[in-house]
């Protein structure tokens, strides 16, 4: 098949690569939403900081699950591409194999 190669060493270190990225930004995240948490209820107790405060909580948390939710599946496809990357070995190491082993009975 023409144009069709693909190195599984690079699979496999860029897919590590694309999963510590996941975990990296897991932890930048977990880093922010302490950082957020820390700032308390800045808004008060007013009539503006009782409407504010639970639409600010509720959005900011409805964000941060989103964006934990991505780097959790930046890590999986990561994770994936390092699998992928092996599969392709046992695939070709077995079409070696057989074509050896057929090569060999043809003589």
């Amino acid at each position: 098949m023409s144009g069709f190669d693909i190195s599984t060493e690079s699979l496999r270190s860029g897919g590590t690569r694309v999963e510590d990225l996941g975990d990296q930004l897991a932890g930048q995240l977990e880093m922010f939403a302490g950082t957020l948490q820390g700032y308390g209820a800045p808004w008060g107790t007013g009539t503006i900081g009782s409407l504010l405060g639970p639409s600010y909580l509720e959005v900011s948390q409805y964000v941060l699950d989103c964006l934990f939710i991505a780097a959790d599946e930046l890590a999986r496809s990561g994770a994936d591409l390092v699998e992928m990357g092996a599969a392709y070995e046992e695939t070709e190491a077995g079409a070696q194999d057989s074509m050896t082993a057929m090569s060999t009975r043809l003589g």
